[in-house]
This record gives C-alpha cells, structure tokens and sequence, in this order.
C-alpha cells in the first residue's frame, strides 16, 4: 500500500519524495496535497483501526470533505508475520467488517463520480529474500487461505479485488524491492495506472470510438446497429452452412434467391471472420495487452522467420526438370521477378512489417526506416506486376478492372461498417488501389501505341508529373475529399492521405519502367527480324552479359548511396522527405542481385510464398485478430502462466490468425469471381435443390412448392418467379451489379453518417 501512495502522489509531482523520507515514515500516517488532491495514506496493518471504520463511512451526504475518489484497502502480510496460527482468523474477520461497509456493486458506467473501493490481494513475497524469520512465519499456505477467503468474497459478495495485482508480481522476481516484500516503483506506478483507469476512465466511455485505443478496464459501447444486423446474418449464413440436406426441403423454392453452395461456404467464411474480428477487438472476451518494444524480442522474430524460411526453400515448379528428362539438360530458367520470386519477397516483407506491429518498434527509426522501404517495395511489385499484365495481356476491360478492385477491397470495406472504424485506416488497400488506378489509366491512354517503348516511357513521365502535382497542390485533395464528405458522407483524414501518397510518389513509376523493359527484353523468342528492335535493344542483346556484370557491380554499390543519403536523417520526418527519391536504388539493388545468377531465380522459399499470397489478408486482419485496439496493444486469449503463458498464447494466436488469413483468401477469389461472373459459378441447378430432388430453375406448378406451403400458405409461385426475374436482371450486366453495390455502400454511409449524428448529439446533451 505504501508503494501505491509515493506512485500516486508521483503522478502528481514529477520529483518524486527522496527514497530516506518513503523509509523514515513507512510505518505511520502520510499524506500528501496539491492543487487541492489529497492523497492519504493510513497505516493499519492489521486492518482494525478507526481510521479505516472512518473512511468506509465517508460519503457526501454525511461529511462536508470532498467524496473519496479511490479507497484502496490491502493487509495480510502482518497478521501472517506476528499473529501466525491466528493470522487467518484475524483477516477473515476484518475483511468481513471491510465487506459489509464497502460498496461492491460500483459501476463506474453508471456512478463515475462515486468512490471506487477495491481490496488488494495479498501478495506472495519473493522468499529468496526474506529473512529466515519471515520465512518461517509468511508461508505460502497462509498468503494462499487469505486469498481464498478474498475469492470466496468476491463471487459471493461482489468485493472488488485487484486481482491484477498479483497478476503483475506473479512469477516476475525483478518486480520486487530487496526486502522481498513489495513492489518496485515501475510496478507500483502501473498498478495506480490500473485505479486511475478503473476510475477516470468511466468519463471517456460514452466518447470511446474509433481507433479505440483506450480500452484498459472500461466498457465497449454498445454494438451499432448495422454491427448487430451483420452479426444477426453472420449467425444465419452459419445456420444455413451447417444445415442438413433433410431440413433444405422445407426451403427448396426459395433457394432460387441464395447463391449455390459454394459461393454460400465462401460467404460464411467470410461473416465468421469479421465476426472473431469484433469479438477479439470489440468485447473483453480476449485480453489486450500493452506494446512494450524489446529488441530482443524483435530479434527473435527476424531469426525464427529466416530460420523458417531457410528450411522450406525448394525449386521453382517452373523450374524443375520434366519427367524423363536427363539431369544433364539444361534446367529451364524461371523469367526475371517470377510469380514464386514475388510471392516469396511480399512474404517475408510482409512478416517483418507484423513483427514491426506486434513489437511496437516504430519509434526505433533504423526499424522504422527499414520498414518504410517494405512498404515502397511493394508498390514496386504494383506498378511491375500490373504493367506487365496490360503490356503482355493488352486486357483493359472493365471486367478485370472491377476485379481487381473488389479482390483488394473486399475485406477492407466490410470491416469499418462491422468494426466502427475507417476505410483509410487499412490503408494498404486504398493505397495499393489508387496506384492500380494509375497505373490503368497511364497504360490504357493511347494503349494501341504501347508497343513503342518510347511512347509508354513519355506516358509515365506525364502520368508521374501529374499525379505528383495533384498530390502536392494545397487544396487539390481537400477538394476532392470534401465532394466525397458531401456527396457520398466519407470522412476521410486528408493529411494522412498526402502523407501516405507523397511517401511513395515515385517508386510505382519504377516498377512500371522495370516491367515495361522486361517484356521488351524477352521478346527476342516472339518476334522474327531485327528491324523488331531499336538499336538501343540490339546493343543490349548483344552485350547482355557485359551489361549483367555491370548491373550487378551497380547493384552493390546503390545500397551505399541509399545509406549516404538518409544518414543525416535524424528523425522521421527527415528521412521521410528522402524517401520518395532515395527508394528506388535498395529495391532495383535486391532485384538486380535477387536474379542475377540462375540457382538465385529458380529456387525460392515456399514459407515465405505462402504468406505472400495472403499477404492482403494478413495485413488487414492483423488489426483485430492478431493485434488489438487498432493496433494499440496485442491480442491475448489469456492463457495462465502455468500453462504456457504468453508463449503458448502467442501461438496459439498467431495460428488462428494465419489460418483465418488463408481461409478469407480463398474465400475472397470466390466471392469475388461470383460477383464479376455469376452464371460461371452455378452450373445448372444448386446443388442444395438437387439434394431434395426439385430444381429451383424450373418452378412448373404450385404442387412443387406444397413444403413452402405449410410453412406460409399464402406465398404464391408468382412471389417466387417475380423474385427471380429481379434477380436475374441484376445478375445480366457487370456494370449493373457494381452500381447496386456501390448504391448499397452510399446508402449504408448516409445512415451510418446519421447514426453518428444522432449519437453525438446525445453526448452532448
């Protein structure tokens, strides 16, 4: 107790009291008051004075002090020391006096301005420090009989134990002083952040929303209303997955307005993962725990993935010898930056950027610059990957561009409506989306010329100079984003936007050269006659290995240029304003050195690929099922520390998390392709209605549906037909089927916009 009254009184006072005034007045009466807080310490040992009866007494109708803010009552240790075999008997009796007097039932939602009244448990000392005396007369079993005295009082009569306490103590010998008996000044200090948060925090529930970031001993508010019609339908489309075959029969005519089967598995999957999402990171189902960034443990992190990563490296499908073939042919040689190449680069990126998340190491700028260029690659890859696909596949339908879209964003559109939280904040969708849009539209203007690599190339640098000039001009966003407030009631952070634009400006242009010159340099197999090239690529071609060497002499030199360049930077904002043109010369290094040598392109890690294909899904659902608070804290289911503690709840956590990412993957491409291309995914009858034997396509007569008719007589088939054909018309036209979507998101953010409306309003009154 003492320890909690020179922590509390440092909240107030940043110099803390000198260590020989704590020792000279440990055993007697403190007190302490500034700018009108009175903080009081009452010595009491034996939990029996009339200083506590007194205190337990005090309320604002009886005295004319100002109320008790927080009574904290804790004892035990002296009634152990000096009454031994009557030492239970002694704290049974005070803590039953102590409970009849204190208000268990305190809700701070409901009486923020009442006192809180908590009782500490008694803590086990650390015994390699005490003296033999104390040894002898402190057992275990004693602290133990009087805890299970507080536990029984706690579930039969609501006394409010601080049982954290004991949580932050327990099997942590750094914790304690050299007297073996209390806390440290560190550990003291977070048990009142613990009473202040319990008490102070009471005021800021009503105003808690997104990012929710303040969630340590408060309530959540209530689910919105579109959460509780999204948790509503999850909970049926669980139902209809799990149903069995029989019970279809009683529904079979209206399985003409469900998707088939498959498409319905995908949809499940998908409402149960944002459902776990809300569950993990909206209730106190699973614990939050604080970042506290340890470099070894972030060490520990990079050594585990590489050690992983090492182990599963294999030979690139594409590149493994036919069946039959003699080892002494040639090995077919995978193409520059292959799908398995990229697929293993995001995913190791990707595992070093959840490492940077979960270990709190942004403030760490040798960290924070590495991860920066992470992401500034994977831009790259945006820019390489789709301006190759439109070079190669001259595809610019609306089609794939619906596609595209919808796969990146899916996931990251239906969480704000679900979570309360923001479209931006899983930023990594809407940046990797605007850059795709760019990336189109420099590609698809005067695409019948893109052949002349010198006219993509004057297209990218107009595209580049005009995006940058949109990006930096004051009011240019702002505009934009104040049309998106009133037109469509997006409220989007603008400035965080700029920032995350103007941060890698240029790199996407890069990928884009680096694609374009690829498919250019490997069009010799395709093309027949020299007059195909320009001199410039003959000369290439003809001094290619020449030209390799350099390039890879290049590339190990860049690095050094990167590191010339931002090494004066001192801080973020220094660097940062160096990243958008020192970017490019790390990331061409790796690629260069990446596929510079054979053995180097055709092998690759299949862990690290693996990730890498859900590396979308990974970064989005690491908010809320993996971390926690919106990326405030860590996601604990809670396991006790006899059990495995945190090392087997961070497994165990971070299974559910992988295996969650790869299933919404999966299920993402299927929703996806059902909604750019219905009819591809139902081939003839549902399979649903083929089990029960009647075919929803082909209703013929009313004897047909006699199971609906038991269920509502008066549904008739022409309800089911009409139904059908509004349906059926939705389903004609791709165009007609983003619009109804897009229709569906406006109307869901004028509501939800209304919603917040009404709910501020409300605060305010």
């Amino acid at each position: 107790m003492r320890q909690l009254f020179w922590a509390m009184t440092q909240k107030l006072d940043a110099e803390p009291a000198p260590l020989e005034t704590q020792l000279a007045e440990r055993h007697s009466d403190q007190a302490y008051d500034k700018d009108g807080v009175m903080i009081r310490f009452v010595w009491d040992p034996f939990l029996n004075s009339s200083s506590l009866a007194q205190q337990l007494r005090l309320g604002p109708s009886t005295t004319p002090m100002p109320p008790t803010a927080i009574l904290v009552i804790g004892g035990g240790l002296w009634q152990a020391r000096y009454l031994q075999e009557h030492a239970l008997s002694s704290f049974t009796m005070a803590m039953d006096n102590v409970t009849e007097n204190i208000d268990g039932a305190w809700d701070p939602t409901h009486h923020p301005l009442e006192a809180l009244q908590v009782v500490a448990p008694v803590q086990l000392p650390r015994y390699e420090l005490l003296s033999e005396e104390r040894r002898r007369t402190i057992t275990p079993q004693r602290v133990e009989d009087m805890n299970s005295h507080l536990l029984r009082l706690a579930e039969n009569r609501s006394l409010p134990v601080a049982w954290a306490f004991s949580a932050m103590l327990s099997e942590q010998p750094k914790a304690y002083d050299e007297s073996g008996l209390h806390a440290i000044g560190d550990v003291a200090d977070r048990m009142v952040d613990v009473l202040l948060n319990v008490r102070c925090n009471a005021k800021s529930i009503p105003a808690i929303r997104f990012p929710m970031n303040r969630t340590c001993c408060v309530r959540y508010p209530t689910p919105s209303w579109m959460t509780q019609l999204f948790l509503t339908a999850s909970s049926a489309s669980f139902v209809w997955f799990v149903l069995p075959a029989r019970y279809l029969k009683n529904i079979a005519p209206f399985l003409s307005f469900m998707p088939p089967r498959k498409i319905l598995t995908a949809i499940s999957v998908l409402c149960i993962a944002v459902s776990y999402s809300y569950f993990a990171d909206r209730t106190q189902l699973w614990m939050k725990n604080q970042k506290q960034f340890d470099v070894r443990e972030f060490a520990m992190f990079g050594v585990l993935f590489m050690t992983i990563g090492l182990i599963t490296i294999r030979r690139s499908k594409g590149a493994s010898l036919p069946q039959k073939q003699s080892c002494l042919t040639e090995m077919r040689d995978e193409p520059f930056l292959s799908r398995d190449q990229t697929d293993e680069w995001k995913g190791w990126m990707q595992l070093i950027i959840l490492a940077y998340h979960y270990t709190g190491a942004s403030h760490m700028l040798p960290i924070y610059e590495v991860v920066r260029l992470l992401v500034a690659a994977y831009l790259f890859m945006t820019g390489f990957g789709h301006a190759l696909f439109f070079r190669k596949k001259r595809d610019y339908s609306f089609r794939r561009v619906a596609s595209v879209l919808c796969r990146l964003n899916l996931l990251s559109i239906l969480l704000p409506y679900v979570m309360n939280t923001n479209y931006m904040a899983y930023y990594f969708a809407p940046l990797t989306s605007f850059w795709y849009l760019v990336v189109f539209w420099t590609m698809y203007i005067g695409h019948v010329r893109n052949n002349s690599l010198r006219f993509v190339t004057g297209k990218i640098f107009m595209s580049a100079a005009i995006v940058n000039t949109m990006i930096r001009t004051p009011r240019v966003l702002q505009n934009v984003f104040y049309v998106l407030e009133k037109c469509f009631a997006l409220r989007w952070d603008v400035d965080e936007w700029r920032f995350r634009l103007a941060l890698d400006s240029y790199i996407v242009y890069v990928g884009m050269v680096c694609g374009l010159v690829s498919v250019r340099l490997t069009q010799s197999q395709d093309i027949r006659g020299r007059n195909a090239f320009t001199e410039l690529e003959m000369f290439i071609r003809r001094h290619f290995w020449r030209i390799r060497c350099v390039a890879t002499a290049l590339a190990l030199v860049a690095p050094l240029i990167f590191i010339f360049v931002v090494r004066g930077a001192k801080d973020k904002v220094t660097y940062n304003s160096h990243m958008p043109y020192a970017s490019a010369f790390p990331i061409l290094s790796f690629v260069i050195l990446r596929n510079s040598l054979r053995p180097l392109r055709n092998y690759y890690s299949m862990a690290f690929a693996w990730v890498g294909q859900v590396s979308l899904e990974t970064f989005t659902l690491q908010f809320h099922i993996w971390l926690a608070s919106d990326t405030k804290a860590t996601l604990g289911i809670g396991i006790p520390s006899r059990w495995g503690g945190r090392g087997l709840d961070f497994l165990i956590s971070s299974c559910i998390f992988l295996w969650m990412s790869r299933k919404v993957s999966l299920a993402t491409q299927t929703v996806v392709a059902w909604i750019i291309e219905p009819d591809a995914n139902n081939d003839g009858d549902d399979q649903d209605a083929k089990r029960v034997g009647l075919s929803i396509h082909r209703v013929k007569s009313k004897e047909d549906l006699s199971y609906a008719m038991r269920v509502v007589d008066t549904v008739k088939v022409g309800a089911v037909t009409s139904a059908s054909d509004a349906m059926g018309w939705i389903a004609k036209g791709l165009r007609v089927r983003m619009m109804t979507l897009l229709i569906l998101l406006w109307l869901l953010n004028l509501v939800s916009s209304m919603k917040a409306s009404i709910y501020q309003e409300e605060q305010l009154m």
